[in-house]
C-alpha cells in the first residue's frame, strides 16, 4: 500500500514518529504510527473485543489532522 504523510509530531526533527498517514489507494484509511500502549488498565480498556492482529498505540496530539481535531472538539464538547 502507498501511502502519504498527512501529519507528524512538531517534537520530531529528523523521523516522521508519531505520525499519521493516509493511504494513497483511495481507500479512505489510514495508518497511525506511534508508541505501543503497554498499560495493562489502559490496554483493558481500549482494546475489549479488538481483533488479534490490532494494537493500540499512543500519539500526540499535534499529528492527528486539523479538521479531526475539530470536529473531535465540536463532538465532545
Amino acid at each position: 500500500m502507498k501511502i502519504e504523510l498527512v501529519r507528524k509530531t512538531q517534537l520530531s526533527n529528523e523521523t516522521n514518529c508519531p505520525a499519521l498517514y493516509r493511504a494513497a489507494d483511495g481507500t479512505q484509511r489510514y495508518v497511525v504510527v506511534g508508541e505501543l500502549v503497554d498499560d495493562p488498565e489502559t490496554l483493558a480498556l481500549c482494546t475489549a473485543g479488538v481483533k488479534p492482529s490490532e494494537r493500540a498505540v499512543l500519539i500526540p496530539a499535534d499529528v492527528l489532522d486539523r479538521d479531526l481535531m475539530r470536529a473531535w472538539d465540536r463532538v465532545t464538547n
